[in-house]
């Protein structure tokens, strides 16, 4: 029988930045985000993306999750960015 390690995890209201393509942010989000989402920057999210994606490489002895189920992430964009740097698992990560 395979075995398959299976991960979930809350990212923790990873956001994309204002102003990214194809960002389609809702006033009543944008205004209520406001005061959450200052000093969020290009920077930051980088960093926070670089720094989760070094923990999933940790996991299941260093090869990455075979399933990895997120919730609190934004948009589809910020997603891709996440998988993007996991690249170098040699995974076929899909969104």
């Amino acid at each position: 029988m395979d075995q398959h390690f299976i991960a979930w995890w809350n990212l923790e209201n990873l956001f994309d930045v204002e102003g990214t393509p194809p960002l389609d942010r809702p006033e009543w989000l944008a205004s209520a985000l406001a005061s959450e989402l200052r000093g969020w920057t290009a920077e930051v999210l980088a960093k926070k993306i670089a720094q989760l994606a070094w923990v999933i490489k940790q996991m299941n002895a260093g090869a990455g999750p075979d399933l990895l189920g997120v919730c609190e992430v934004e948009n589809k964009n910020v997603l891709l960015k996440l998988v993007s740097a996991l690249g170098d698992l040699g995974r076929n990560y899909q969104v």
